[in-house]
């Protein structure tokens, strides 16, 4: 019975059928964003921003404009 356990155990080593105590690696961080993808969402950002901010100023300006005229007949 010891040699059928010695010769499995040297066949296994021959062929590679390592039995490993090391503990398994770490999971793989988060994915790396581009910073120019980055750079382009911030920009996006900035312009919808001020879109939104001229979008008010030009409505604001219309009712200021229409104040003035007075009502219409």
């Amino acid at each position: 019975m010891k040699v059928a356990f010695a010769f499995v155990g040297m066949v296994s080593l021959c062929i590679g059928c390592v039995v490993s105590n090391l503990p398994p690696p770490p999971p793989p961080g988060p994915p790396q964003v581009p910073p120019g993808q980055v750079r382009s969402e911030q920009v996006h950002e900035r312009n919808e921003e001020r879109k939104a901010e001229k979008q008010e100023e030009k409505r604001e300006k219309k009712e200021e404009k229409e104040e003035k005229k007075g009502p219409k007949n």
